[in-house]
């Protein structure tokens, strides 16, 4: 603030401004400190601080220098005064006060204040709370405060987001910044040669410009656009030594003016100075490593903590290296720098190789750079970092925490194992997919060879564990062995030769190149630096970590790939001299395990690996409409081999397709039926091997082809005609293992099924689509069977009592025997049980055939019933029920298909359809309503006829033994339906029935009866009855619930009793309904009249009445009764207003009384707290300040006539005592009487 008043001040004064305005900052520093004014003593506080003020030799020195405008002493001198405890209107208020009075004294039209400079003052981590205020204040007078600062404010760390922000709101953010475009004419314009050598110049210029001509389009590809006529006004500046300038302007603002200082001035690295210089030694160009020297290394950039760890690397390095290495690493230092500030957003600003080059196209170091690079990486002053086909260097980190980095590598160590790496199953496994690699399986080797990897000593603890993979027949698993250390390979080989002898389906590969103990200690080392850089969130050491890490993976794996290789296979070994001949040795033995696999017929790969589906099996059943590739290749192949027309197979019996087709021949002539994914797994087996593949499906297809037609499907349910297209449908899904494919079997009918076929067509009335196949056709008649709604054996009842029908034995075992195989635990019928089932019923088929309805199998269920159940006919008229009726109870009963209904268990069932028909009957006579089932009768009793609230046994209670037994029993029917009573007690229901009426319809007797049992009360009916209603619904809770509801429905009626003669003493006593309205009424609170914890309890419990316990209320009215006297002054209106005034007008109350208007003050305070009395005592404070505010109001027309009366009327010796006695005892009426009669003199 002292700065803004001072630079204003002396601006105002040369201008001429000598109208006196309001004193500065500065001014009150030197009149405070001025001794002749005597305001503290300066000379001494001078002595005090001396040492802090360095320039000054006394006190006296200082005064003069402050009035000669010395602000930097100005600022000392007021900071020590704080120090002192010494104030200055160094506020923002004051401040903004003293420019307003500035420019009104001058008839200013307004003050712009621009700040240059400012960026020192966000640096320091100045407060900014004065700054955003007097920015505030330019809004209310001509006031314009601009700040210059040379980095924008998200630059500046030391200020958090909230102060920015609030910055940002007070201040219109304007960026200005000089353009590469400016930049280099600024750089073309300093360039001039003398007129002399002007012609010379140019030529040179020239000259140089040749060299460097690529330079501008790599510039304009990678960088931004530029001018090549400008750049050519450059040299000896390099091309990319301008770019890097306009860059550096750009990023860095102080290095904006520093840009003009580098042109200009002598100091190292600078232009002056290269043309002092240079050249020298066949060096004509100013080339970026001097922008390094001068801005970095000169530090002439801001925010120097940003390369801190740059600088610092490379003042350590620096002394180590030749010129030329210098070069290259200051080129590195300098990219790295302004990588680092753009966050790596232009690829010419990053510290890669490529980059590096570039920076010294046409100088004799351009084709040496890779080379002192590498050297500078294999003296570890940088490290390498590879980037596609680039390297990217970064600077080693150079604090590490050793403790940390140690945890990581114990956890390395403890953690990394070489089984797990290369483990396949694990997604972590980070040597086994490259050691799956070096296999380079393709087309059917890759569907072959499942592949595992192993180190020997899991080959030796683990043996034949480690054989894992293989899952499907026509596989050969592979299992490659990689030693860790060498000294592990002994025993190995012996292991492997047994185990592939045990295991004939693997093949064991050892290699004979070990990791290592080095390469092992190595990279653990960089894996957990890798973890430990990832903490520290170093990506660039991370980064470089992982590449050493799996750079010493990847040379051992090519090495590997070169080793010596021992294979065992069924107990023999081999050697190979490395993975180039392992795709031959894997062929060798496919040709061994599978001499008839697919790979004789075609090895193209594609069909093996590329998708495939229906149309490869509709093309191998010959029904596609077109053959495309790959499956067009082998078919062509097959055609031209005369292999693809099944009777050209005999000629070629040893061909591989010739020998599928014989042995699945055999599979269907020794079978009445062929699962198909059994005969696909069949072909899958040695020696054929064939595999999920377009040429699997094609062969697989095709060797089925003859089977298409003439032949049935079934998918474990249906049994229908097959077709070349069904079939396609078929192997595809079983190939691809949809749904319940495996239950996919072809079969061929037999003479005895298709007899069985024709008689159940005959018989159930089936249409020839519904017959098709023996399973198709029982699937259908048991359909039959239960669309007709009864079982076969009514059919017998039918036919005793039909004249023209004759039944005789033979018929009664046709149906039984059809009866027996119409079920759904019966497994499909083979030929001999078809040929016994059609000679039994084959003579009968007329005779069923006719029995075969609804109306007469009704008939026949009918006389059933007539026939060993003769009562249930009765019951069933009785209750007006039907045939269907019956049934239903009967389905309901034994819960399964009529097909499934055995003769005799029905015969059992219809006891139990009795007994719930002789129930129903009787409920339906008690409960006065017709119903047909014993759900409806329990739902309509539930429901409609029985309403109480209480649970049915609750009316047990005070009745007679046989009706107690009964209800019982109706309870158990009724509520258990689960458990329907063994017993038949309808009778008893029906002779009972006004017993049991009478008892479970007496709700109020019963609750009363409930009320003695539980409480041993009597209480009136009319008690009774409201109990009862109170009540919740209590039916099919337990006894115990029953109790507590009662007990708690007793004890609430008994607080209500209470409750109502609290009430009415209450009213008695008060002539109010409680104590709020008494408050509201009398507006005064109740507890200003009666007052005492007692009272006030009672007032707030009587507030709260319906959760007061009954003990509570018996307090209250107790309460009520003691004090019945006392609380007849709440009548006493006088009394009651008394009370008020004494409470609510305190020190005041006789004023009040005094002006008689103790009702209108009364009046006075309700209004103004808007009624709500009851709650005043918690307003107490505010109320008493309303009273005496209407004292004061009405205190002339009021008191004041009264006390001029009592005056008037003393003597003066009586008024000199009254007064005496008075001051002595009122302090404040003392001071006030002194200070009138002081005024008054």
């Amino acid at each position: 603030m002292i700065e803004i008043q001072q630079a204003i001040r002396d601006q105002l004064k040369a201008q001429g401004y000598t109208n006196a305005f309001s004193e500065s900052i500065m001014e009150q520093l030197i009149d405070k400190i001025d001794d002749s004014r005597k305001i503290l003593n300066w000379e001494n506080i001078f002595k005090v601080h001396r040492g802090r003020f360095r320039t000054a030799a006394s006190a006296v020195e200082v005064i003069e220098r402050l009035r000669e405008g010395d602000l930097k002493l100005g600022e000392q001198v007021a900071q020590v005064l704080e120090e002192e405890g010494q104030t200055l209107i160094d506020s923002p208020r004051d401040v903004k006060a003293w420019l307003k009075e500035v420019i009104t004294a001058n008839n200013l039209q307004g003050i712009v204040f621009i700040w240059d400079e400012f960026t020192e003052f966000f640096t320091n981590n100045v407060p900014v709370t004065p700054l955003q205020e007097l920015a505030q204040a330019t809004g209310d007078m001509p006031f314009y405060l601009l700040l210059v600062t040379h980095r924008a404010l998200s630059q500046f760390t030391r200020i958090d987001d909230d102060t920015r922000k609030k910055l940002m709101d007070r201040f219109h953010p304007c960026h200005l910044e000089m353009t590469p475009v400016t930049a280099y004419k600024l750089i073309g314009n300093v360039i001039r040669a003398e007129p002399n050598f002007r012609h010379e110049w140019e030529s040179k210029q020239d000259s140089l410009w040749s060299q460097v001509d690529v330079a501008m389009l790599h510039i304009n590809i990678l960088g931004e656009q530029v001018n090549k006529e400008e750049l050519k006004l450059l040299p000896p500046i390099h091309p990319f030594s301008a770019y890097l300038l306009a860059t550096i302007s750009s990023l860095y603002s102080s290095s904006q003016r520093t840009f003009f200082q580098f042109l200009k001035k002598m100091e190292p690295g600078s232009f002056q100075w290269f043309i002092a210089n240079y050249p020298r030694d066949g060096w004509y160009w100013l080339t970026p490593d001097y922008l390094w020297l001068y801005f970095f290394e000169e530090t002439k950039i801001e925010d120097i903590e940003a390369i801190s760890d740059l600088l610092s690397h490379y003042n350590s390095a620096k002394d180590r290296l030749t010129e030329e290495e210098t070069r290259i690493f200051r080129i590195m230092m300098l990219l790295t720098a302004l990588q680092r500030q753009t966050e790596g957003a232009h690829s010419l600003l990053r510290p890669n190789l490529s980059v590096i080059k570039r920076m010294f196209v046409g100088t004799t170091l351009y084709n040496r750079v890779e080379k002192i690079a590498e050297g500078l990486r294999s003296k570890d002053i940088m490290l390498a970092i590879p980037s596609g086909n680039d390297t990217e260097y970064i600077i080693p980190r150079v604090t590490i925490d050793h403790d940390k980095l140690r945890q990581y590598q114990q956890k390395a160590e403890a953690s990394l194992t070489m089984e797990k790496m290369i483990n396949v199953k694990k997604a972590e496994a980070e040597f086994a997919p490259k050691l799956k690699e070096l296999f380079l399986l393709q087309g059917a080797a890759k569907l072959r060879h499942p592949i595992q990897i192993a180190t020997v000593k899991e080959l030796k603890n683990r043996r034949e564990h480690v054989l894992q993979g293989v899952k499907k027949p026509y596989e050969i698993g592979v299992v490659l062995v990689v030693p860790q250390e060498d000294d592990k390979l002994v025993d190995s080989e012996n292991i492997a030769k047994t185990l592939t002898r045990e295991y004939p389906n693997y093949c064991i590969l050892i290699s004979q190149m070990s990791f290592g103990s080095k390469r092992w200690k190595d990279w653990i080392q960089f894996r957990a630096r890798t973890w430990y850089y990832d903490e520290m969130r170093d990506n660039n050491m991370k980064k470089y970590c992982d590449t050493k890490a799996n750079s010493i993976v990847t040379e051992w794996i090519n090495t590997v790939r070169i080793s010596k290789i021992r294979s065992f296979f069924r107990g023999k070994q081999e050697e190979l001299s490395g993975f180039e001949g392992i795709t031959s040795y894997l062929g060798g033995l496919v040709e061994i395990v599978f001499p008839y696999g697919p790979e004789r017929i075609d090895k193209t790969a594609t069909l093996y690996t590329n998708p495939w589906g229906k149309t490869g099996a509709e093309i191998g059943l010959q029904v596609a409409k077109s053959i495309q590739r790959p499956y067009k290749d082998v078919v062509d192949k097959l055609v031209k081999q005369r292999l693809w027309k099944e009777s050209d197979l005999d000629h070629h019996t040893n061909h591989p397709v010739a020998r599928l087709k014989r042995t699945v021949d055999e599979l269907f002539a020794d079978q009445s039926s062929v699962n198909i994914s059994e005969l696909w797994t069949a072909v899958q087996q040695p020696p054929y091997g064939l595999m999920p593949s377009p040429i699997g499906i094609l062969l697989f297809s095709f060797l089925l082809n003859s089977y298409s037609t003439g032949y049935y499907y079934s998918d474990g349910v249906n049994s229908l005609a097959l077709n070349p297209n069904k079939l396609a449908e078929l192997i595809h899904e079983v190939l691809k293992n949809i749904g319940s494919s495996e239950n996919y079997t072809i079969r061929k009918m037999s003479d005895e099924g298709e007899k069985f076929c024709l008689l159940a067509k005959e018989i159930f009335h089936l249409a020839p689509e519904q017959a098709t196949y023996p399973e198709e056709a029982r699937k259908n008649m048991i359909a039959a069977i239960i669309k007709l709604g009864y079982p076969l054996w009514t059919v017998i009842y039918y036919s005793t009592e039909a004249p023209h029908l004759n039944t005789t034995q033979q018929t009664r075992k046709a149906v039984a025997i059809l009866n027996e195989a119409l079920v759904y635990d019966r497994g499909e019928l083979s030929d001999v049980e078809m040929k016994e089932i059609v000679d039994l019923v084959y003579p009968e088929r007329h005779h069923l055939r006719q029995c075969l309805s609804r109306d007469r199998m009704q008939k026949g269920m009918q006389i059933f019933w007539s026939t060993h159940a003769p009562r249930l006919q009765v019951l069933r008229k009785k209750l007006g029920m039907g045939e269907t009726e019956i049934m239903a109870q009967l389905r309901l009963l034994l819960n399964e298909d009529i097909n499934m209904w055995c003769e005799k268990r029905v015969k059992d069932k219809l006891h139990t359809v009795i007994k719930n028909l002789d129930l129903i009957h009787a409920m339906n006579l008690l409960c006065g309503v017709k119903k047909h089932d014993l759900e409806s009768i329990r739902n309509y009793f539930r429901g409609t006829w029985f309403t109480s609230k209480l649970p049915l046994t609750c009316f047990r209670e005070g009745q007679p033994d046989n009706v107690v037994a009964m209800i019982d029993y109706i309870n158990e029917l009724i509520y258990y339906p689960a458990h329907v009573p063994e017993e038949n007690r309808a009778d008893d229901i029906r002779s009972l029935k006004q017993e049991i009426t009478i008892a479970i319809k007496s709700d109020i007797s019963i609750t009363r009866k409930l009320i003695e049992k539980y409480a041993g009360q009597n209480i009136s009916e009319q008690e009774t009855k409201l109990l009862y209603e109170s009540l919740p619904v209590l039916s099919g809770v337990p006894e115990n619930e029953v109790r507590e509801a009662i007990l708690r429905a007793l004890s609430q009626q008994s607080r209500q009793r209470k409750i109502a003669e609290l009430k009415q003493k209450w009213e008695e006593l008060t002539d109010s309904k409680s104590p709020i309205s008494w408050s509201e009424e009398n507006r005064t609170p109740i507890q200003w009249v009666l007052e005492g914890h007692a009272h006030h309890e009672f007032f707030t419990n009587y507030s709260n009445l319906q959760h007061l316990t009954e003990s509570e209320l018996d307090e209250a009215i107790s309460h009520l009764l003691d004090y019945s006297t006392k609380f007849g002054v709440l009548l006493d209106r006088e009394h009651v207003l008394d009370r008020f005034t004494e409470i609510s007008a305190g020190d005041y109350a006789n004023l009040v009384r005094q002006s008689g208007k103790m009702d209108d003050v009364r009046d006075y305070i309700y209004n103004a707290f808007n009624g709500n009395v009851y709650q005043w005592p918690l307003q107490l404070g505010q109320i008493n300040q309303r009273v005496r505010q209407w004292v004061n109001d009405n205190y002339q027309s009021s008191a004041y006539p009264k006390l001029v009366e009592v005056i008037e009327k003393m003597s003066p010796t009586d008024i000199k005592d009254f007064i005496r006695d008075l001051v002595a005892k009122d302090a404040l009426i003392g001071i006030r009487l002194l200070t009138a009669m002081q005024d008054g003199k």
